[in-house]
């Protein structure tokens, strides 16, 4: 499996989106479908942790399209699915390109400090592994959704671990393993503070 740079899939997803007035869940999947389950964990990740996660109905439904795919690469699928219904779920393009120009930087920033490294970590059963915790991520997200903001304590540890998978880089997985044990230690003292 070969590596594949963020810049590059944030330029890929650019490209599709132009000229649009917005963009369904359905597109990013086949703009994004060829690089990989990664890749496709990685933009609802992105979405989430950016500013466009505070809109309304934005986490929970990139909460949805984590745990399909996260759950499409536990069972073991070559070839991501999208249900149509939740394919036609879309955000406006302007606000996802505005996101994507302001992630770049960050994107450059992560490709140079990639490399790969404790392979062993993003493939096989440590991917299988990631999957599942990606899911129990999701759903706290989805639950979460309302309170703006918080659903990036949970997307973070899914946008690690995607990377760690697109880049074949191990320690960035093992940063994303150290980020779902902050949000473990974190959640139950959420729950309480929003009861």
């Amino acid at each position: 499996m070969r590596s594949t740079k963020l810049t590059k899939l944030l330029d890929t997803l650019d490209e599709t989106i132009e000229g649009q007035k917005s963009v369904s869940l359905a597109d990013i999947v086949e703009a994004l479908e060829k690089r990989g389950f990664g890749a496709l964990l990685l933009v609802p990740a992105l979405i989430t942790v950016l500013p466009t996660g505070a809109i309304p109905g934005v986490p929970a439904g990139c909460a949805v399209v984590i745990c399909l795919v996260a759950g499409q690469l536990v069972i073991g699928l070559k070839k991501p699915w999208l249900p149509s219904p939740l394919g036609k779920v879309s955000i406006s393009r302007k606000k996802l390109s505005n996101a994507i120009e302001k992630t770049k930087p960050y994107a450059e920033a992560m490709d140079e400090f990639a490399t790969p490294r404790y392979e062993f970590l993003t493939k096989d059963i440590s991917q299988r592994v990631i999957a599942v915790l990606c899911m129990a991520l999701a759903v706290i997200m989805a639950m979460i959704g309302f309170v703006p903001f918080v659903p990036a304590l949970f997307s973070l540890p899914v946008l690690l671990f995607a990377a760690g998978i697109c880049l074949r880089d191990g320690l960035l997985t093992l940063f994303g393993f150290a980020f779902c044990i902050v949000a473990a230690v974190l959640f139950p003292f959420l729950l309480a503070f929003l009861k």
